[in-house]
């Protein structure tokens, strides 16, 4: 049991450390931060030379003739109006979503069983208000070279893997012109796979690349979405660019002048943990930028392949995003609608292992399950 008194009496005991390190952090925050407002008295040309070895962090793809951060030049009155000109601006213009969830196997079954589950929710901005909702499922049964049988691990790879084949198996059907726009809810640049042995992060990399590669076929722009975003690849520019230490500064901590629906302008991704792996054609394709959705609420990060901003399509896409937004609001309706499609909730895990201990039955594949075992899968 927590004992809060003996907590906070530990916490007083050590609280002239927190203070001198927040002070120290908040300090490293404003040279970063004067770093970023300094930008501009850069020579572009000095700046990519700075930047042309390694793996800086990001590198410019934008101008930075009106700065790094570019206004959205509106303000609407009331909400309304906001939502009028999202209508406006998305009319004609096909978003897809796509989002998963999935149950993991529990180990009160003999034989391990997992459920993904993946929606999509792709709406054409038509007239007549018409979309399509819809959800793949996938069982994951037991496989013969499986570790770890009950793990999460495969799991939320077959998840991952099967959205990037949601979006793959609709690009072709969506329409070019105006271009349609796809949202994946999370990064593309996969930095938690530095955590992972290889064979494993191929099993993430594969789906993904192969999603960006039929983007660039299609010219189907993609939209890796984060809400909350702690990427550090304009900071660690800033390092470089003017020699500052290291510091645990986020980009998000430098961008508090973004008015709402602001935007930054684009860079290339430089990260050096996990893009080196991304292979020949993508390490150096991937961009982003940083779109203001709210007065209250840290700017989101929304990654592109490069080949968006070179096609001139960056203004195409961050407006339908800002649209999606509004709609939201704050968060991309689009992806709200795909992430209620596919949540699975308490409930329908019940329902799930209830199905699976019925059908194992039948086929007299419960073992020596004890019967309080099953009463559990059910009740839970």
């Amino acid at each position: 049991m927590l004992i809060r008194s003996r907590v906070l009496q530990a916490l007083e005991e050590k609280r002239a450390l927190f203070e001198r390190s927040a002070e120290q952090n908040a300090a490293l925050a404003r040279r970063y931060r004067d770093a970023f407002e300094r930008l501009s008295s850069l020579q572009t040309d000095e700046i990519e030379a700075r930047l042309a070895a390694g793996w800086p962090g990001a590198r410019l793809l934008e101008t930075l003739e009106n700065g790094p951060i570019l206004p959205f030049g509106r303000r609407f009155p009331h909400a309304p109006a906001a939502r009028a000109w999202a209508l406006e601006r998305v009319a004609g213009v096909t978003t897809l979503a796509v989002d998963g969830s999935q149950i993991p196997a529990s180990r009160e079954f003999a034989v391990p069983v997992s459920l993904v589950q993946v929606a999509w929710f792709e709406n054409p901005h038509d007239s007549a208000g018409s979309y399509v909702k819809d959800v793949r499922n996938e069982v994951l049964a037991p496989d013969g070279d499986e570790v770890e049988a009950y793990g999460d691990s495969r799991v939320g790879q077959r998840r991952f893997a099967l959205e990037m084949t949601a979006a793959i198996d609709r690009i072709p059907h969506l329409p070019s012109s105006p271009p349609a726009v796809i949202l994946i809810d999370g990064s593309l640049v996969l930095s938690f796979l530095t955590r992972l042995i290889p064979p494993a992060r191929q099993q993430y990399l594969e789906p993904l690349l192969a999603l960006l590669d039929t983007s660039r076929r299609y010219r189907i722009p993609v939209v890796g979405y984060v809400d909350l975003s702690y990427a550090r690849d304009l900071a660690r520019m800033l390092q470089v660019l003017f020699e500052l230490p290291d510091a645990p500064v986020v980009d998000a901590a430098l961008l508090h002048s973004l008015a709402p629906l602001d935007r930054t302008i684009a860079f290339e991704c430089a990260r050096n943990d996990i893009l080196p792996l991304y292979g020949e054609v993508w390490s150096h394709a991937l961009a982003f930028v940083y779109l203001s959705t709210g007065v209250a609420t840290a700017p989101a990060r929304l990654d592109i392949p490069r080949w968006v901003v070179e096609d001139g399509l960056l203004d195409h896409v961050v407006d339908v995003v800002r649209a999606e937004v509004i709609a939201g609001p704050g968060y991309p309706y689009a992806l709200e609608a795909a992430d209620a499609a596919a949540v699975l909730t308490n409930h329908d895990r019940i329902a799930f292992f209830d199905t699976f201990r019925a059908f194992a039955e039948r086929n007299g594949l419960m073992g020596d399950l004890p019967h309080k075992a099953a009463s559990k899968a059910r009740r839970r």
